[in-house]
């Protein structure tokens, strides 16, 4: 019962307009049969003039709707002129309120906001986007809001918007400037103290940004030490390289930052984040070392396994990612940025992330890959499936690689995800171990498989089921995935920034031999001189933590970190260090391969020694031609990165973000 009085409700919000509007029409209708009616009864006989009987009806209907029906209360009258005296003020008296309501809503809206003093946020574009991140603003932040459209909106949805305690306001922005456009700036920055830019192009948001940016280096904030965080809807990486590029060249003044964000890569993130792509590797990994250590003490064996022998049995994952859309590249990119989870696996097949990419056009897929990660290669190895997903070309390709331990579907159209959740559940759950080979690793259950549902997946029962076998989940749903402290990067901003002070700390303490904690003062300062990259690099660290504890379960504990970090090195005492615990060894050399990936994903393509060319676009290096930055530290092979005079002294590097990252963050203060 609950759920059908929610429906009519809902139904009769939804339709009131239109319900007022026919109760109006069927009041004139009785007011004129009733007065019709009245009028030509016996008790009028002869007292109103023939010629004037449809002026005296239409203005008794008129009187109705004035609150002063024509006939006196008491008199005898006929049914419908009785029910057209009650239903026509009524109608007259929600027209009038809603006449009232556009005229002052928004009047007394802003008076409020005006005295209440209450930071608001400034929400830049009105679309689908923006209007789930105002429900997410409205019913978990209780923040209000302002939304500034580029273009006058109906007054009915602005109506609609302000009932929600929406403030709805045109935005008097132009490629020029003026008085009004001041005014504007200055009531934003003295009102509001967060705005979202959710212009679905991306041009446009770079216009405010610079317009914002602009006004606040001539009018610097004072009498408050909050910040103003915008952020920046970017859905092309190459505008958000272009935007980047700009606000480093030209620094945003003291009390703004950016921060950039866009659907994709926040449905991919938030997908990772609940099912992470290592759990299932991790939980064979952990059944097979406990049968390799069962058999160790039943051979008397006394030593356990080495950390390295450890890192061998971890297989790394292998991503089927069906539809390389939007979607599906930032699922790639996300896993170039944490799919290693073994430099030195040993399990056959699983040597080396690897991705398999179904999709009907592979050629513009291998296009943009080559384009965006040159490099590629040097982190994973990737399939490439050309065949509809429902075409048997598809199992013909999976049989012949190791097996799939984690499906991401990312097709646009919600039939086509349900049918391959439906074609791969039936894949998976056939599939027999291929005992000739050794290449089956899924004894633990069925395979995780994301499926892309912007909306309605919960009514399509594609929550987190067992179907065949996969373990469905589903991903990007627009309410789900924008969060305020999502879009605006604060708890992983947060984070990372105390990793980054972290990790600086301990820099002090092992070049300078002083281990004081740095202030909060110096760890945002820290933090706001760092690059786009130098921020994306501690975003990616901060993302890989969970991994990392996940994986010191299974190797011996570190040795304190004051007994590591005491003092500058040199290369035979850092080398001697690593000989002594082998665990820090493997791990030193999993952040290495970690800081490399992370480098190969943002464009880089290799080594060169010279740290004078570190950044170049265009190097010839011996017989290799890059298109692309080279850096000093890029060496893949950790032997050979041991083996070199200048860039093994940067092991500690790695050292310390290992203990940093290991570090509990600390609480936000209020």
């Amino acid at each position: 019962m609950g759920g059908k009085k929610r429906g009519l409700g809902h139904f009769l919000i939804k339709n009131r307009n239109r319900i007022l509007t026919a109760a109006t029409a069927a009041a004139v209708f009785l007011g004129v049969v009733g007065s019709f009616q009245y009028y030509s009864s016996a008790v009028y006989a002869g007292k109103v003039v023939e010629n004037r009987l449809l002026s005296s009806i239409l203005y008794s209907v008129l009187k109705l709707f004035t609150f002063s029906p024509t006939v006196n209360a008491g008199t005898p009258t006929p049914i419908c002129y009785e029910l057209a005296k009650w239903l026509a003020p009524l109608c007259t008296g929600y027209w009038l309120f809603t006449a009232f309501e556009v005229l002052l809503r928004h009047r007394i809206l802003t008076l409020t906001r005006s005295l209440s003093g209450q930071g608001q946020a400034a929400i830049f574009g009105y679309n689908k986007e923006s209007a789930a991140y105002l429900a997410q603003l409205s019913e978990t932040d209780r923040i209000p809001a302002v939304i500034f459209t580029g273009r006058a909106m109906e007054q009915e949805q602005q109506l609609a918007l302000e009932r929600q305690h929406f403030l709805v306001e045109q935005e008097p922005l132009s490629d020029g400037e003026g008085t009004k456009e001041r005014l504007f700036f200055k009531r934003l920055f003295k009102f509001c103290r967060e705005a979202v830019l959710f212009h679905e192009e991306a041009s446009v948001n770079f216009r405010i940004a610079k317009k914002l940016s602009g006004f606040l280096a001539e009018n610097p904030r004072t009498g408050t030490g909050e910040p103003f965080v915008c952020a920046v809807r970017c859905e092309s990486r190459i505008m958000e390289q272009v935007m980047t590029n700009f606000f480093e060249q030209n620094p945003a003044p003291p009390g703004l930052s950016f921060s950039f964000f866009h659907m994709p890569g926040m449905a991919a993130r938030d997908l990772f984040e609940r099912v992470p792509v290592y759990e299932n590797c991790l939980e064979w990994a952990k059944k097979r070392l406990e049968t390799a250590e069962k058999m160790l003490r039943n051979a008397g064996e006394a030593n356990a396994l080495s950390p390295q022998e450890i890192m061998e049995q971890i297989p790394n994952p292998h991503v089927l990612i069906a539809g390389f859309g939007r979607y599906g590249q930032e699922i790639l990119r996300e896993l170039l940025l944490s799919g290693t989870l073994s430099w030195c696996s040993q399990v056959k097949g699983y040597e080396i992330l690897r991705i398999t990419i179904v999709d009907r056009d592979c050629r513009k897929a291998r296009e943009r890959i080559e384009s965006l990660y040159p490099a590629a290669e040097k982190i994973c190895r990737i399939e490439y499936i050309e065949a509809e997903i429902g075409s048997v070309q598809v199992e013909r390709t999976l049989r012949s690689l190791p097996p799939v331990t984690y499906a991401i579907i990312c097709f646009s159209s919600q039939t086509a995800g349900i049918e391959a959740v439906e074609k791969l559940g039936r894949f998976f759950g056939m599939r027999e171990p291929d005992m000739e080979r050794k290449t089956q690793i899924f004894e633990i259950g069925p395979v995780p498989t994301a499926v892309r549902m912007e909306e309605g997946g919960d009514r399509v029962g594609l929550e987190a089921k067992e179907y065949g076998g996969v373990q469905v989940y589903r991903f990007g749903n627009l309410r789900e995935i924008l969060k305020r402290e999502r879009v605006l990067h604060q708890k992983l901003d947060q984070e990372a920034k105390e990793f980054n002070g972290a990790y600086a700390g301990m820099q002090r303490q092992l070049f300078k031999a002083a281990g004081a904690e740095l202030s909060e003062e110096e760890k945002q300062s820290l933090w706001d001189a760092l690059s786009y990259e130098k921020r994306e690099s501690n975003r990616a660290q901060v993302r890989s933590r969970r991994y990392l504890k996940e994986l010191m379960k299974l190797l011996p504990s570190l040795p304190a970190q004051d007994e590591i970090l005491k003092d500058k090195m040199d290369r035979e005492q850092i080398l001697d260090m690593l000989r002594r615990y082998p665990v820090l060894d493997v791990l030193a050399a999993q952040e290495h391969k970690r800081w490399c990936c992370f480098h190969y994903a943002m464009g880089y393509v290799g080594y060169h020694p010279d740290p004078e060319e570190k950044g170049n676009y265009h190097w010839i290096f011996g017989e290799q031609e890059l298109y692309g930055r080279v850096h000093n530290c890029l060496i893949d092979s950790w032997e050979e990165m041991k083996a070199d005079p200048k860039a093994s002294l940067t092991i500690p590097y790695d050292i310390c973000g290992i203990y940093a990252c290991l570090r509990e963050p600390e609480e936000k203060k209020a």
